[in-house]
């Protein structure tokens, strides 16, 4: 078996190409794979390898860069390949490995060190990585509200593109229809809604109380918020349950502050002529000198409005004194750099003013009024400045018209002996006349929460095994499915029979899965009444060998949600216990889908009044299967009482996503396999963490699989698989969600989630009942996908059964698959 190292670095005109690695013959190098392992439930696992050494040979020192010369080159981390081409191992490099010329993995090689004997180098130390941990390193620090890309060097929020005119229009149109990536859901900021009950300022169908277009906060779809850290990442997330319902109709609420106030949309400064001929005045002896030119204002591009600080002082002294400059050592000098942002407003009408350095919010003015002249830098710069880009916006509730100035000012002054000279440098720039519009700015309206905080959330929310494809491809599986999609190697006659190790699994004595605590009212009653979170929950084995336990917990908060007696009007209020509007952290809500409600809901700018029948439902819980209550996902943890349906939920996130897996580590039967193996290459390449091993006829989950790469042995760390979630008794529920349900008699919309498993591709076939033409048949799909069946009412008087058939092919065979459709007369 031979074994294959190449590293990806940019040539010349920066294009990733691959140098293969020369490698030591008897280096022994082992690759640990494991997605998910029992050991830390909560945590997503990738590919790695142990520190391993190649030889300091002409090839790869030229590859290298004779990184073990640190005179050799020099480089920085924003540019780590510079023109002189250092090696730089503060960053990681992509990679490859290859077995017989089989692609194995894509991951990054880091460099970590170098070995020197008899003053002549003889090897390096390099660790490959997976690329899964390449994620973190792309996200950093970085705020989701700070979303944007780069076109020409101008940078725009990925949010700007769901602004909109803020008024009753716009607001109830988001309010009534669920087809936008911007919704309102009706919660209570200020203020309890009621429907046709409470007191009539709190009756929202009374005019009294109606509901104002300006007192609820927005909605973003997720889907949208993926779509943009794909784009600001330059990455790709795939995989069937992005598309389905369970998380396609997740939104994030926008509440980041106590009551609605309007963040109207910011408009770009447009500057449009700046001062060519730079004035230098001359405070010691208080000369005033306008015609010095050749100090063009270079800082600002009147193309992209981006406003660099790199000249900090363009010429000591325009006219300097005769002892200038003063004897090395001797005399004091300083260098003061001002920016001003003025802006000139053609009425009284209040607005605010915000500048970004590098993107990120740096300074902000809020409801002033008149002319503004703002301070946005005074530094001492004597020494220099760090390079930042600004820009300037102004917004306002009301559109405005105005025109701005920018200034930038250099004082230099020099003391010495008693004697002083000073000169100041002064550089303007205009903009013609902009006006504002009254759009709402969605991003300042986004929760203080980083990008890998909020995708941590999300795959510990759902269990997603996120499985790298490619450098910058990610498939997004929850564990459950991603194990259901698996196929079975009988790997018996491969096993080396000399040892084998069995072993009890690690267990905890109490695992608690957990969302952050939450300051709302009927969050804080419940906790009250039951002594536990809303939402959360726990397992406990008081009589445990063990004496661990173990925590999952997300950023997000899981506020509760009410159902308007004898009505079809769900809301939330964001209370404290004090009866006083908070912030929530952050919050995903499920969108149910347009709701009728009667009497009808009013809502008003305070002038105008509408009447809406219908309005968007949100909750915590979102039916999957229609009418049939045995497919309603909740976002709780554990079982709670449906706030909508009044009946006890159990399909909590962990029963859905978390209960197979663990519940199989905690069963009795569990053993925990380690052994070896001798696989031959086409195996190894093509064994995956989700399909099931076969052992002297038992069945096993891969924990962690080990091959050595420069010998033909793998170690296999197994699971005894005692769960019927995750074994192939229903053949159905591996290549579908759902393998039956039982509606009503209403017409109605299922949505079906279709896995390909190992089969070429999958297409629906027209039912033979009352299902006919009721979805989409005949059509090739090569991937995991969703078939969408509008069930028609039933208007029979008797009960009724069909059938969607799904047909798989796999070469030349082919096989079908039938999901039952019950429907009630």
């Amino acid at each position: 078996m031979a074994f294959a190292l190449y590293i990806y670095i940019d040539n010349e005109d920066g294009v990733p190409v691959s140098h293969r690695l020369e490698l030591f013959a008897d280096e022994s190098v082992s690759v640990v794979s494991s997605v998910q392992n029992f050991r830390d439930l909560g945590k997503v696992f990738t590919d790695y390898t142990k520190s391993f050494t190649i030889p300091a040979s002409t090839h790869n020192n030229k590859i290298l860069k004779h990184w073990y010369n640190s005179e050799v080159g020099a480089t920085s981390i924003d540019n780590p390949l510079s023109v002189d081409g250092a090696f730089d191992h503060r960053i990681s490099y992509y990679a490859r490995i290859e077995i017989d010329t089989i692609p194995f993995r894509y991951g990054k090689l880091l460099l970590k060190g170098s070995k020197k004997t008899n003053n002549k180098i003889e090897s390096y130390t390099v660790e490959f990585v997976g690329n899964l941990v390449q994620l973190k390193e792309r996200f950093k620090d970085d705020k989701l509200k700070d979303l944007a890309f780069i076109v020409d060097g101008v940078r725009t929020s990925y949010f700007d593109e769901l602004n909109h005119l803020y008024n009753l229009s716009q607001v109830q149109d988001r309010v009534t229809d669920p087809n936008y990536d911007i919704l309102y859901p009706i919660i209570g900021a200020n203020r309890k809604f009621f429907l046709n009950s409470g007191t009539a300022v709190q009756d929202i169908s009374n005019n009294s109380g109606k509901l104002l277009f300006n007192e609820i906060f927005p909605a973003v779809k997720v889907t949208k918020i993926l779509e943009y850290i794909q784009g600001m990442y330059g990455v790709t997330f795939e995989g069937a349950f992005i598309e389905s319902l369970t998380f396609s109709k997740l939104y994030l609420y926008l509440k980041n502050q106590d009551e609605f106030v309007l963040k109207p949309q910011q408009l770009k400064v447009n500057f449009t002529s700046k001062d060519a001929d730079t004035r230098i005045e001359e405070t010691f002896g208080g000369d005033f000198i306008d015609t010095a030119t050749g100090f063009g204002f270079d800082d600002l591009n009147l193309t992209t409005d981006v406003l660099t600080l790199t000249n900090f002082y363009i010429n000591d002294f325009y006219d300097p004194p005769v002892w200038y400059p003063p004897p090395a050592g001797q005399g004091n000098k300083s260098l003061i750099t001002q920016l001003f942002f003025k802006v000139i407003p053609t009425t009284s009408t209040p607005y605010n003013i915000y500048v970004y350095r590098d993107g990120i919010l740096f300074l902000s003015r809020l409801n002033v009024f008149g002319t503004i002249t703002t301070l946005v830098l005074s530094q001492n710069t004597t020494l220099g400045l760090p390079i930042y880009e600004y820009t300037f916006f102004v917004s306002s509730g009301v559109g405005i018209t105005f025109t701005t100035e920018v200034e930038k000012r250099t004082w230099l002054k020099v003391s010495y002996q008693g004697q002083q000279h000073s000169e100041t440098q002064v550089l303007t720039a205009t903009s013609s006349s902009q006006t504002t519009t009254s759009n709402i700015d969605i991003k300042s309206f986004v929760p203080d929460i980083s990008v890998v905080s909020f995708m941590e959330g999300l795959i510990k929310m759902f269990n997603i095994m996120v499985i790298p494809t490619s450098e910058t491809s990610f498939y997004l599986q929850p564990l459950t499915d991603y194990y259901l999609d698996g196929v079975t190697h009988d790997i018996t006659k491969y096993v080396i029979t000399d040892s084998m190790e069995i072993n009890t699994p690690q267990l905890f004595k109490r695992i608690d899965f957990k969302y952050q605590k939450s300051e709302n009212i009927i969050n804080d009653a419940y906790r009250g009444f039951f002594n536990k979170e809303f939402g959360d929950l726990n397992f406990e084995n008081v009589n445990s060998a063990f004496a661990e336990n173990y925590t999952v917990e997300l950023p997000f908060e899981n506020f509760m949600f009410e159902r308007e007696t004898d009505t079809n009007f769900m809301t939330a209020t964001i209370f404290n216990k004090d009866s006083q509007p908070y912030v929530p952290k952050p919050s995903l809500i499920y969108c149910d889908g347009l709701q009728s409600v009667s009497p009808s809901i009013k809502i008003s700018n305070g002038s105008t009044t509408n009447d809406i029948s219908n309005y968007v439902r949100f909750s915590n819980e979102l039916p999957l299967a229609a009418t049939d209550l045995n497919y309603v996902q909740s976002l709780n943890w554990g079982a709670e009482i449906s706030a909508w349906f009044s009946n006890i939920n159990f399909s909590g996130l962990y029963d859905k996503f978390y209960s197979p897996y663990i519940e199989n580590l905690f069963n009795q039967r569990t053993r925990i396999v380690k052994l070896k193996t001798i696989l031959p290459t086409y195996l190894l390449c093509s064994i995956k963490l989700k399909d099931k091993i076969i052992v002297s006829n038992k069945r096993y989950l891969i924990n962690t699989m080990t091959p050595e790469l420069t010998s033909n042995e793998t170690s296999f760390e197994l699971i005894v698989d005692n769960s019927p979630a995750l074994q192939t008794g229903s053949e159905i529920l591996r290549l579908s969600n759902i393998d039956s349900v039982i509606i009503d008699n209403t017409a109605q919309r299922i949505e079906l989630q279709i896995f390909l498993k190992d089969n070429d591709l999958w297409r629906g076939k027209n039912a033979v009942g009352f299902l006919v033409g009721s979805y989409k048949f005949g059509v090739n799909t090569y991937k995991d996908g969703l078939l969408i069946v509008d069930v028609p009412a039933n208007g029979t008087a008797a009960n009724r059964s069909d059938y969607v058939i799904v047909e798989y092919f796999k070469g030349a065979d082919s096989f079908e698959i039938k999901i039952k459709i019950n429907q009630y007369a």
